[in-house]
């Protein structure tokens, strides 16, 4: 038990050190927004896909993704672009496989699902967006197959 409490403590202090060390590594967001808000949806959606790749930044691919959707989402004409579609889909691979949080990342998909629906050309896409959503599923039935086993 003993034992325990010592792994337990060079945790936290190791978790501290590490939360300090990332405060002073933080971007200014607001600034880093401004830039990125002039590039092109394309070059976003890019930079969004190689950011998704690191392990300490998915928070800035999936702003990446959410320029590309405000960019996106403002057009009038009921068809929405490619880039709209690539970054929901972006955005629910963050949301699903590296943050966990599926409720996200059905949103995200549903949302593809339903501009893909309401424009022919992107039917490409459907495939994609269901096993995606699959995935999500699946994910889903593995956290509640897991806390069954932990309450019986």
């Amino acid at each position: 038990m003993r034992e325990f409490y010592r792994i337990f403590l060079i945790l936290i202090i190791f978790s501290l050190s590490c939360y300090g060390q990332d405060k002073k590594r933080d971007l200014d967001i607001d600034a880093l927004s401004e830039s990125w808000i002039k590039l092109s949806s394309d070059s976003l959606l890019r930079m969004g896909d190689r950011l998704s790749i690191f392990p300490a930044a998915p928070d800035s691919a999936l702003l990446c993704y959410s320029i590309v959707e405000a960019k996106e989402g403002a057009r009038t004409e009921r068809v929405k672009s490619l880039a709209m579609v690539e970054a929901m889909l972006g955005k629910a691979k963050l949301y699903s496989y590296r943050l966990q949080n599926y409720g996200e990342a059905y949103e995200c998909l549903m949302r593809a699902l339903e501009i893909v629906d309401n424009t022919p050309s992107h039917n490409g896409y459907k495939p994609v967006i269901f096993f995606r959503l699959a995935s999500v599923c699946h994910s889903l039935y593995e956290i509640q197959a897991c806390i069954l086993k932990i309450g019986h």
